[in-house]
Formats: C-alpha cells, structure tokens, sequence
C-alpha cells in the first residue's frame, strides 16, 4: 500500500526534531511519500524545503501556499485557515493512505507501522490515531468522545487507557486514514472551540466509521520551553460543552 506523509508547516521553530524523526520513523521508503504545505514565507519555504529534500522518502514534494495572507490571531479565523490548508493539500494526495503529522508533533519510530496494524485489526475504520497530549495549555489527551455523534453538545477527553481504545474525534497531531475518506471531506471550522480535525472524526462516525485511538503511539508535543508526553506529564481530563451557543471547556 502507498501512503503519504501530510505535514502542513507555518514555523520552524520544532522542524529539525520533526524531519529527525521522520528519518527514523520504520516504513517502506519506496511506498511512503512525504507532502509538506508551507504556510509562510519564503524563508520558511527554502528551510523545510532543504528538510524535504533530504528526506529517504522516494516521492517528496515542498509547496508554499498561494494565499500570502498574513496569519491572523482570532479564533475563528485561524480555525478558517487551518480548513483551507486541509482543502487544499487533499487535492494533491494520490495515494492509498494519509499519515497526517503537524510541525510540533515528534512521533515515535514505529508510529506509522504500529497505526497500520491498527488499520489491519479494524479494516473499516475512518481513522486510527497515536496519542499527544495538550491544547489550550491544558494537558489532556488530543481526542475525544462525544455525547452523540449526530447532535453534539459534550464532548469529554478520554482517562489514561491501554491497548486501542474506540474515540469519536482527535487531534490532527499523528493520524491514519484511507485517502478516499480524506479527500471525500470537506474541512470547515468547528465553531470556535474546536477545529477541522474533530469535525472530521464526528463527519466520519455519522457516515457509520469507527474511530480509534492507538495508546501505544505516544507522540510528544514540542512546545516553545519544554514538551508535552504521555507517561511523563501529569494528565488531565476536561470536558468541551455547547452553553448558549457557544463551547465552553470545563476541567
């Protein structure tokens, strides 16, 4: 099977750990392809470019983005972008699979291999996951699980699990899915609080897919002083509710 690696980049600051590890990470050089997305300028093209192009991967490609547009801080408005970046990079994947990675996330060496034999086990899923923890500065587990699928107003971060645990949505930060779901979707923003990632995960459940998170893949998360892992970062549990129109979390 060919799978393409999708890293959309907008810094530099983690690039170096992020290449590092795709050079150690076990797969079938021949069959993985890796496509980075540049949001950014022209310096931060020509560095992940000279990361691209040392890559082992045999199909490779670096792409700056048309739209030059400054990044803006709001919510809403970043949630746009990261939905119109997801749109255009599924258009260029041709592949069997997607491996989707995001330019903080330092994945583990068998992390694509091990998302594969998830895939092997539940041949139907939409999407199996690693693990990473952190968003908002809160440090909890990036899936979730959700009240229902179809009308959600709660959705709560799963508890410390073992082994492959079914989920609803998760983070973008390490996933696997078949092409045919990726570029089937189309990427919007989740309201404010939540992104194109868990609309994705909640997208593919109320098509009938079941979502797994693989604990075993345990991803660290580079933040700008120190990092986020599972096992050696105190956990935390919170809870993402719809109050009066508007997502409010509770830890």
């Amino acid at each position: 099977m060919r799978t393409t690696i999708v890293l959309p980049v907008s810094r530099a600051d983690y690039l170096d750990r992020v290449f590092y590890a795709l050079e150690m990470l076990t797969c079938d050089a021949k069959r993985t392809g890796l496509l980075v997305l540049v949001d950014g300028d022209q310096e931060l093209v020509t560095t992940a470019q000279t990361y691209v192009e040392q890559s082992k991967s045999a199909e490779r490609r670096c792409v700056q983005r048309d739209d030059r547009s400054p990044v803006t801080h709001g919510i809403p408005e970043r949630r746009q972008r990261i939905a119109n970046i997801l749109n255009e990079l599924k258009t260029m994947v041709t592949s069997e699979y997607v491996f989707g990675l995001e330019d903080d996330t330092i994945v583990p060496r068998m992390a694509l291999q091990r998302l594969y034999e998830t895939y092997a086990l539940f041949p139907h899923a939409g999407f199996v996951s690693g693990v990473e923890l952190g968003r908002w500065g809160i440090a909890h587990v990036g899936a979730w699980l959700a009240d229902n699928v179809y009308e959600t107003i709660s959705l709560k971060t799963p508890p410390m699990g073992e082994g492959i645990q079914p989920v609803d949505a998760a983070g973008f930060y390490c996933f696997l899915t078949k092409t045919q779901h990726y570029r089937k979707h189309t990427f919007k923003p989740y309201e404010d609080a939540l992104g194109p990632d868990v609309d994705f995960g909640l997208a593919l459940r109320r098509n009938g897919y079941q979502n797994y998170l693989n604990w075993s893949v345990a991803c660290e998360h580079r933040r700008k002083d120190d990092y986020l892992k599972l096992g050696l970062t105190p956990l935390q549990e919170i809870e993402v509710k719809l109050e009066g129109g508007e997502w409010k979390v509770w830890i």
